[in-house]
């Protein structure tokens, strides 16, 4: 075991050791993956794949905002579990009770409207981040034809695309390229 009691991480089938002594900052990241992994087991998309990997994608495009990067992993927890015990999701932030706002609000409330929705988001600094990166990620062309190949309707798709490049430009993000050079952050212009 590590100095902190963490077991390695395991990546890939391959045990790797975690940095020692652990930082903050990998702890919350640790805490963030693991509680994931737990969470959001047997969820997928309209692909067929874990949301699992829709999130680390999303977090990872986050770093080195650390913060951000948690709420990102952590963005769909009450979405794909609406029955979540919230302070089993307060311990996996180390009561940080910032990223647990952040993750409510990136949480679309029934009934609300999406454009609502969006405008509520974007009154949140690093929501507005996440929910850029969220949005990017759902929007590559990779992942919109395996949903389609995997039996999504292409109609339904092309919607969607038009719906999150609407909220994009919402947020203040003023290009769609999806080109990884920006990761969320810089606009073009």
């Amino acid at each position: 075991m590590q100095k902190h009691d963490l077991p390695p991480a395991v990546v890939g089938g391959m045990l790797l050791p975690l940095p020692e002594p652990l930082s903050h900052d990998w702890m919350a990241l640790h805490r963030a993956i693991e509680f994931a992994a737990v969470t959001y087991q047997g969820c997928v998309d309209k692909a067929g794949e874990p949301i699992l990997w829709h999130a680390l994608r999303v977090g990872i495009s986050l770093l080195p905002d650390i913060d951000a990067a948690v709420v990102g992993i952590l963005h769909d927890v009450w979405e794909e579990n609406p029955d979540l015990d919230r302070d089993r999701l307060a311990d996996a932030l180390n009561g940080d009770h910032g990223l647990d706002i952040d993750i409510l609000e990136l949480t679309r409330q029934p009934g609300e409207p999406y454009p609502d929705y969006i405008r509520r988001v974007a009154r949140r600094p690093r929501a507005r981040l996440v929910k850029i990166a969220d949005l990017r990620d759902n929007l590559d062309p990779k992942r919109l034809a395996r949903a389609v190949a995997a039996g999504a309707n292409q109609e339904e798709m092309y919607r969607l695309q038009g719906r999150y490049i609407t909220a994009l430009t919402t947020l203040g993000w003023k290009s769609v390229d999806n080109s990884p050079s920006t990761n969320g952050r810089e606009e073009k212009g």
